[in-house]
């Protein structure tokens, strides 16, 4: 009966994909990457005081370490940390509904774009995506791009689809095509330049080719112009905040001018084979060790969904090849760490998709041999798929000394353990070879966000300059000191404070030490 019922096929893929994101959420990723400790101490701020951390009220952009960012991630995030508290499981929460709702829209767009099949088998493969599912478990605002972009494009579809004498319903789904449009151009940085170009290009699509093309041009305008409005707000206070809102490009650039060729060629850096199949992005926490960006089923039925689209109809087609040609354009206008998974995040669905047109039309010539081997083939792909991302997020990754580095594990519990054995008038220096450390100490001692918006301290903390460790010979106050594990030549008056069993990561990675006179 399961193998029948789509609903309970949809339930399935659905709760597999929420299984692979929530559990263990709080402790895998194995740390705490300072711009989840900044969004989520941001949002307790704003649940306390209704300003970020720069003082600014309810702001259209969240100022964070220096820049403007969007500010939906953070909004989103209310709820989960006002009921929960300020914590990783609530700060990540968002992150994680966010990725299994995108399996939900990846459904409905192939099920109106082809058919329920293709809908299923998208869904099924972003699910168990280990691009995707790596994103959908720490706190980032580009995996909202995942889920609002296929919704954008699903209303969109729908509003096009309507006969042209049901105007009423075809207006309803213009506004909300025009909604999704608007919010998915504000999730993430990369989306407002991804979001324009990709309206345009279907709206060519559809005047060059469609039989209703003027039908199909005005209700694509109407829908521009809808989500303008919805994007208005935040538009005007980027133009009224400009020179604040460039400089994490100017930084992301270099301040230099950007050439034809030199986009060029990073543009091509994100269709790498070695990126994409093999070792993927080199930055650990946008890339888990074992497959490429994309898993195998991905690469193979990937390949066979590009002769697929050869074989099938409909203007779809050529939405999902803008989709994937155009995603990674806002990354080639940077130049660092290219190729980046973060910044061109919006083409996974669109692999998804075309992996399922590639499953779709496997499993049709396979039925043409014979419809057991069809099937049994295709999940026994599926099953170890599965089974393979599972081994790799949840017991190569968690345990990967070089990925325990870039997650900071430990240094949630290091801090904690510190504010415990810090006395009431001692002096805690913190290691220069970590950044921003405030946002750690934000997020775990939780002081009073009006007194870091008056730009107020940390009393009891002494942060060294950015890029100097500790050096016994020179740093010789009383006190306590936290350094990384791997900190050597310590004289002996330097104890080490050993935490409690169950702060084992900290162990590992971070040590606590009381320096008392010579």
């Amino acid at each position: 009966m399961f193998f029948q019922n789509k609903k309970l096929q949809l339930a399935g893929v659905l709760l597999l994909a929420a299984v692979l994101r929530f559990v263990f959420l709080a402790d895998n990723p194995p740390g705490l990457f300072r711009d989840e400790a900044d969004k989520g101490y941001t949002t307790y701020s704003l649940i306390k005081t209704g300003k970020d951390l720069g003082g600014h009220k309810w702001p259209l952009q969240i100022q964070s370490f220096g820049a403007y960012t969007s500010p939906f991630y953070h909004w989103l995030s209310i709820p989960s940390i006002r009921i929960l508290g300020l914590n990783v499981f609530s700060t990540r929460l968002i992150a994680a509904i966010a990725g299994v709702l995108a399996c939900g829209a990846v459904y409905l767009l192939g099920r109106a774009w082809a058919s329920e099949k293709l809908g299923l088998l998208s869904a099924l493969i972003l699910a168990v995506s280990p691009w995707h599912l790596l994103f959908s478990r720490w706190a980032n605002q580009g995996i909202l791009m995942t889920l609002f972009i296929p919704l954008a494009l699903w209303a969109t579809w729908r509003a096009l689809e309507i006969s042209e004498d049901k105007r009423l319903k075809s207006l309803a789904w213009i506004l909300l095509a025009g909604m999704f449009w608007g919010i998915s151009w504000n999730t993430y940085a990369p989306a407002r330049l991804f979001v324009p170009l990709f309206m345009a290009s279907i709206f060519l699509i559809q005047i060059a080719f469609s039989p209703r093309r003027f039908s199909d041009g005005i209700r694509l305008v109407l829908a521009g112009l809808t989500s303008v409005a919805v994007a208005s707000p935040f538009i005007l206070d980027i133009l009224f905040h400009w020179e604040e809102t460039q400089t994490r490009l100017k930084f992301l650039t270099g301040g230099e001018p950007l050439t034809w060729g030199g986009f060029l060629l990073n543009y091509l850096k994100h269709w790498d084979p070695g990126y994409l199949f093999l070792y993927g992005d080199e930055n650990l926490r946008h890339h888990v060790p074992g497959e490429g960006q994309l898993n195998v089923f991905e690469v193979v039925f990937g390949l066979i969904g590009i002769f697929g689209l050869f074989k099938t109809t409909g203007l779809w087609r050529g939405w999902l090849l803008a989709w994937l040609l155009l995603s990674p354009v806002p990354a080639a206008i940077t130049n660092e760490g290219l190729p980046h998974a973060l910044r061109t995040l919006m083409i996974v669905p669109g692999f998804s998709l075309l992996a399922g047109v590639g499953v779709a039309l496997a499993a049709h010539w396979l039925t043409q041999k014979s419809s057991v081997l069809s099937f049994a083939a295709i999940a026994i792909l599926i099953v170890a798929q599965t089974v393979f991302v599972g081994y790799l997020f949840f017991q190569k990754f968690p345990n990967d000394e070089k990925a325990a580095y870039a997650w900071e594990t430990g240094l949630v519990e290091a801090l904690k353990w510190t504010e415990v054995s810090r006395g009431p008038t001692e002096l805690c220096t913190l290691t220069g070879v970590l950044e921003y450390p405030e946002a750690y100490l934000q997020f775990v001692l939780k002081p009073d966000p009006g007194s870091i918006q008056r730009g107020g301290g940390y009393p009891g903390y002494h942060f060294l300059p950015l890029g100097r460790a500790t050096d016994p010979r020179r740093d010789t106050a009383e006190g306590l000191y936290l350094e990384r594990a791997y900190f050597a030549g310590k004289p002996p008056n330097w104890k080490k404070v050993p935490p409690p069993e169950e702060y084992e990561k900290m162990d590992l990675y971070w040590r606590l030490y009381r320096v008392t006179t010579p």
